[in-house]
């Protein structure tokens, strides 16, 4: 059921409006007035009490989003110090809430943004710190972070077009293996036992598939264990990034699907670079961090 939220924000113009909005929870009310042009300083909830908050890890998108609201802030003129105190309090996630609250600690010490930025949000990737640093130095902290939710959002759009290019073939190859555990475990041995009457030689061919079949059909349960250990240490490397890399490196290598992850890689490098320079982050440093973006080991060297 949809709670109430009461706003006041800022719209692309930079002009202050207030107004309630009807959501799930804070998060999807966010959401909501993104896409309505709208830019919250504050967001509560009509009746003060948020129940059943689920932990979760910080997602890219939850980055995205604090991050456009923060550049949106300042480039309307909001003080620092307030514009960070204002998304303490968004309820995007706890955990975001907690960083901004430890950033607004430490700009009232005294520490820089930048400073402050990177030790309370050390899951960012590395250029967003490169780009703060260079944007508070000329004086353009708000263009700068707002050129680094551009990347952020490149990166994690290109992130959704490969798993989703891979989604068809995975279903297809998932398809046709269990179409064929079917067949041998369930068909193959029916063949099996019309033939065991038979006095003619088989073709080898078909000699093996039946006593693959008979095979299977006869130690079922074995073979399930071990398919199900295999899913598990499949899912276990994948989290491993040396494994992850070799994986991508032998992808990069493949028809169709090599040459778009070759291709979307460099195109990452241009625009990472391309950013970073057009805000007064040094060549070599730019250079050296494009690189890490790249996830092709190959490309990267």
């Amino acid at each position: 059921m949809p709670n109430g939220y009461q706003y006041e924000a800022l719209d692309t113009a930079g002009q202050r409006a207030r107004g309630r909005i009807a959501a799930r929870d804070k998060r999807d009310a966010l959401r909501l007035l993104h896409g309505k042009g709208l830019f919250p300083i504050t967001l509560a909830p009509e009746a003060q009490q948020e129940v059943g908050r689920i932990s979760r890890p910080i997602s890219h998108q939850d980055y995205i989003l604090t991050l456009k609201q923060l550049a949106l802030l300042l480039n309307a003129g909001v003080p620092l110090v307030q514009s960070v105190a204002t998304l303490k309090s968004q309820g995007i996630h706890p955990g975001l809430e907690r960083a901004f609250a430890d950033v607004e600690r430490r700009l009232r010490s005294g520490e820089n943004f930048t400073s402050a930025f990177a030790t309370a949000l050390s899951g960012l990737p590395a250029y967003v710190g490169q780009l703060a640093a260079a944007g508070e130095a000329i004086g353009r902290l708000g263009t700068a972070l707002a050129d680094a939710v551009k990347q952020m959002e490149y990166e994690h759009q290109v992130r959704i077009e490969f798993r989703n290019a891979l989604t068809y073939p995975a279903f297809l190859v998932a398809a046709g293996l269990s179409a064929v555990l079917f067949i041998f475990i369930v068909v193959v041995p029916r063949f099996s036992a019309m033939l065991d009457n038979t006095k003619q030689k088989l073709p080898l061919i078909s000699s093996i598939v039946l006593e693959t079949g008979v095979f299977l059909n006869q130690h079922l349960v074995a073979v399930l264990v071990i398919a199900a250990l295999f899913v598990v240490a499949t899912v276990l490397a994948s989290r491993d990034p040396a494994l992850r890399a070799k994986a991508r490196e032998l992808l990069a290598t493949a028809p169709l699907v090599g040459a778009w992850l070759r291709e979307s890689d460099m195109a990452a490098w241009a625009s990472l670079l391309s950013t970073m320079l057009g805000n007064g982050v040094d060549l070599i440093k730019a250079l050296s961090l494009a690189r890490d973006g790249v996830r092709i080991p190959r490309l990267a060297t």
